[in-house]
């Protein structure tokens, strides 16, 4: 797209003279006040004056519980505008303590180079599934396949999607609602970018969305992701211990959030999500589903009825979804027409390396 590069040409890359993150509890009047008590601890170095000494300690001690109280508001603001308070509190905790910088001096970064990331996280799936490929079975005519599960399970098929055109407000109306973050994608193009200039670029994006919408494909260019590993536990010389993040272009974020809107008015319209599904539904989350599993369990103790549950995770699940089912699925729910405006568009991922 053309947005592409008049940003590039409008934001053009400059070198930072330091890696350190800045600080912003730090004033034009502190480090005014900074450089006044290094000019006056000089004058005492050179000039044996008790009232200067004592003057000098007095203006120390008011200007350190002038940046302590600076950095408690700061602080306070990072905490309480953040998304997710608990975390924010706890890389707080974390910078002051040192933790961020601390790394493991018997893993060095070039021991584990992109192309070998890049070679486990495209494989992981397809070695997960190998295990248990012949305990799983396509075959329609059998009576322990999906479709014949499905058909006894669930009262369709379905009505087909409608796809109502997207409008220029719907974009601006989308925009506003993601966060303004500062990651991006390939393209450097942050979600916070585009929410600054979102009246200047909903009408190209609405034609380039509907085009897509009616051609029933998802652009390419918009589903290149950036793959940064995250170390967990364990070994950090062995890609096993990292998992893949994906950094999708911010384009590509509105665009699905719209498609999801539609899906989501789709399958409310017509009852197709179980009510015990907590992911994906509006005000349902994690923090739901253990309450409605705890006042569940609560209940039947204060029955004194016997209470068992089992709980398991399922590894790369997401990575493990078979498309084939899925794509049944949607056609069958009757996401028919524009199918493949949502099928999975598999490109390679870049890869970046890091600890």
């Amino acid at each position: 797209m053309h947005i592409c590069k008049y940003f590039m040409l409008a934001f053009q890359k400059r070198k930072s003279l330091s890696n350190l993150p800045p600080k912003q509890w730090l004033t034009i009047r502190i480090k005014t006040s900074c450089k006044r008590k290094k000019e006056l601890y000089l004058l005492t170095k050179v000039h044996d004056n008790n009232n200067l000494k004592q003057y000098y300690n007095s203006y120390s001690k008011i200007l350190t519980k002038v940046i302590n109280e600076a950095k408690r508001l700061n602080y306070y603001d990072k905490i309480t505008n953040s998304n997710n308070t608990i975390k924010t509190t706890w890389n707080i905790i974390k910078a002051k303590l040192g933790k961020n910088r601390l790394k493991d001096k018997n893993c060095k970064t070039e021991e584990i180079n992109p192309s070998i990331f890049n070679n486990h996280f495209l494989n992981v799936a397809d070695n997960i599934t190998q295990k248990f490929s012949t305990q799983i079975t396509l075959d329609t005519d059998n009576g322990n396949s999906y479709k014949h599960y499905l058909s006894l399970t669930v009262k369709g098929p379905f009505p087909k999607i409608i796809f109502i055109k997207i409008t220029t407000n719907e974009i601006e109306n989308v925009l506003s609602s993601l966060r303004s973050k500062n990651s991006s994608g390939y393209d450097e193009i942050s979600v916070k970018t585009l929410k600054i200039s979102a009246p200047y670029i909903s009408s190209s994006l609405c034609y380039k969305f509907n085009k897509a919408v009616l051609a029933s494909k998802f652009p390419l260019c918009m589903k290149y992701p950036i793959v940064t590993p995250i170390y967990k536990k364990g070994d950090k010389k062995k890609c096993a211990n990292y998992i893949p993040i994906s950094l999708l272009t911010s384009f590509s974020k509105v665009f699905e959030k719209i498609i999801f809107r539609r899906l989501l008015t789709h399958v409310h319209a017509y009852d197709i999500l179980a009510n015990e599904q907590f992911g994906f539904h509006p005000e349902l989350s994690t923090e739901t589903a253990s309450y409605n599993l705890i006042k569940t369990v609560s209940a039947a103790i204060n029955n004194k009825k016997k209470v068992g549950g089992i709980f398991f995770n399922l590894e790369k699940a997401f990575d493990c979804v078979n498309h084939e089912i899925l794509l049944y699925k949607l056609e069958f729910y009757g996401i028919t027409d524009n199918v493949y405006v949502i099928k999975i568009v598999s490109p390679k991922p870049v890869s970046k390396g890091g600890n």
